[in-house]
């Protein structure tokens, strides 16, 4: 086994390689070795095989056909999910006169950040109002009023 140290004469490194020699890391961009060129190959090949021909419709196609309830929340600044993809969605809504309910959260991403626990008890309170008929009527989301059954 040889260090660096120990290179015989004639050997050269890395740090000896002269003017215009090129090591397997300083090919360029364009260069392309045999190896690179076959698989480009290969892949062209498996392109033109394989077609994958699918037809998905929209959130906003499929508007018209709600049924129940829908709530919609979104993030203002949201770079996940495009907000106009949700304003599509809320225009075919409109135009379908479909009912639902929406909450935009200000200066929010996808994970709505510190207003997650809002959005959360939000939601919570979305199921409880639609599924069980339990609806809060005060406006401090933190404030639960409990029914008698």
């Amino acid at each position: 086994e040889k260090t660096e140290g120990d290179k015989s004469k004639g050997e050269k490194t890395d740090g000896d390689k002269s003017k215009g020699e090129k090591t397997e890391g300083d090919k360029s961009k364009d260069e392309k070795t045999e190896g690179d060129k076959d698989r480009d190959q290969k892949d062209g090949d498996e392109k033109a095989k394989t077609r994958f021909e699918i037809q998905v419709a929209t959130n906003a196609e499929l508007a018209e056909n709600l049924e129940g309830r829908l709530l919609l929340v979104h993030g203002e600044l949201d770079s996940n999910v495009h907000p106009a993809g949700t304003m599509r969605l809320v225009h075919e809504l409109i135009k379908a006169n479909k009912r639902f309910d929406m909450l935009i959260v200000p200066g929010a991403g996808h994970g709505f950040g510190r207003a997650g626990d809002y959005v959360k008890h939000r939601t919570w309170e979305y199921f409880a109002t639609h599924l069980l008929g339990d609806r809060q009527r005060g406006a401090d989301i933190m404030e639960k009023q409990t029914t008698s059954r």
